[in-house]
């Protein structure tokens, strides 16, 4: 067993786990990660306090995920639990972190995939044919705003009717319901201005309690069904894995998060020559909201046709291709 600085008290995991939680501040959605991977671990090794912890215990922990799960599914819950162990020596509960020891696994980088255009299609088509789903044009609108904005779950979930100014033609993205923990604003798209405010329109004569505060995407108005204050992103994933489910596709809302990017980064530079001035990466980050720049180029699917034309500025060495092309 690791050794306990304070041997009269040991506190339970999901304690210490709370309280590094209390102190930092991380989203909801974030907290909830934290004490799913602590549960997990006490439902997994059956430890519940921190001065039961080993790393022979780790370590067998560690090969029971690994059999079961992915590798990296293992690295995902040794980063939240390092965090916490780390937490447990800062406050000298502990005096070194026995999950140092092990290491995570190495894994080749991959990137994201993006939903393709055509899945995308495929989905709204079915959505707006689905009349036997009353939840069907709610979910299309969730859709057509997630692929018009970039936006996350959570930020579609966060949005409030006094975040879009019709006038300006801007979307507010408050610091609570970003992942960057910033506010930052980007502009309205043409077509999600149209859907948004008719949108608005139909609420307004819908609900009488109707407030500039409401929840935009409020599950809970649409159907009775649903619990809670309000849409929550599980609760939206789920309903958007049913439906491309039901199509066939494979669609969720981060997959159209990366098309959204590939797409603004891929414009052809063709625009060039119409006076339009094409999209840089830098302003790409902005609207996406990243800190940093080598995360916004990992949302980038790049076309094939791009790299195409890119492979015909290295020219040809003279008269000896040729010879070896048609074996002279």
């Amino acid at each position: 067993m690791v050794k306990s600085i304070n041997e009269q008290y040991s506190p339970s995991l999901l304690e210490v786990c709370t309280w590094y939680c209390n102190e930092n501040p991380l989203r909801p959605e974030s907290v909830r990660g934290y004490h799913r991977v602590i549960s997990v671990f006490i439902r997994d090794t059956g430890i519940s306090r921190v001065s039961e912890l080993s790393p022979e215990l780790l370590l067998e922990w560690r090969d029971s995920v690994v059999n079961r799960c992915t590798t990296t599914s293992f690295n995902t819950y040794y980063r939240h639990l390092r965090a916490v162990l780390n937490y447990c020596v800062r406050k000298k509960i502990l005096d070194e972190n026995p999950l140092l020891s092990i290491r995570q696994f190495k894994r080749a980088h991959r990137r994201r995939k993006a939903c393709s255009h055509d899945e995308l299609e495929k989905l709204c088509q079915h959505l707006q044919s689905d009349v036997d789903n009353p939840l069907s044009d709610f979910i299309l609108r969730a859709v057509l705003t997630l692929f018009y904005s970039g936006m996350r779950r959570s930020q579609l979930c966060g949005l409030r009717w006094h975040d879009i100014d019709f006038q300006s033609n801007t979307i507010c993205f408050r610091a609570d319901h970003s992942k960057s923990g910033r506010l930052w604003e980007i502009p309205l798209h043409d077509e999600l201005h149209g859907i948004l405010r008719q949108m608005r329109l139909e609420a307004s004569r819908r609900f009488p309690d109707f407030s500039e505060s409401d929840q935009v995407f409020c599950l809970q108005r649409y159907s009775h069904r649903h619990r809670g204050p309000g849409m929550s992103p599980d609760q939206f994933s789920k309903l958007l894995k049913k439906a491309a489910a039901r199509c066939g596709v494979n669609v969720s809302s981060h997959r159209i998060r990366h098309l959204f990017a590939s797409i603004l980064a891929n414009q052809d530079t063709d625009n060039v020559r119409n006076g339009e001035v094409p999209l840089t990466l830098v302003a790409l980050k902005e609207i996406l909201g990243h800190r940093s720049i080598s995360t916004t180029i990992g949302y980038i699917e790049p076309k094939l046709t791009s790299q195409k034309q890119m492979l015909k500025g290295i020219k040809s060495i003279q008269g000896v291709c040729d010879n070896l092309r048609y074996g002279i």
